[in-house]
């Protein structure tokens, strides 16, 4: 199943800071997206493991060497 998953940015006039973005698929460990390292975009295309279980996305920021805490969404429970 793919989705996009979508967020804003922390500062709108900062334009060399990329994002990562991980899920993770009920209680397993959190998972690289590989289309969503290190994007200049505010979303990224992903593939899910499965059409159904509760998902939580998280997404971090990098800027000029540094990193910012991980943004946890809520989860969000798939029911195809």
């Amino acid at each position: 199943m793919g989705a996009v998953l979508t967020w804003t940015s922390p500062t709108a006039h900062i334009t060399n800071i990329t994002y990562t973005a991980q899920y993770s698929w009920g209680k397993r460990s959190f998972k690289s997206i590989d289309t969503c390292i290190e994007v200049k975009e505010l979303c990224c295309g992903l593939k899910l493991p499965s059409t159904y279980g509760i998902y939580t996305f998280r997404v971090r920021a990098h800027l000029q060497g540094t990193t910012s805490e991980w943004v946890k969404s809520t989860e969000t429970k798939v029911t195809k």
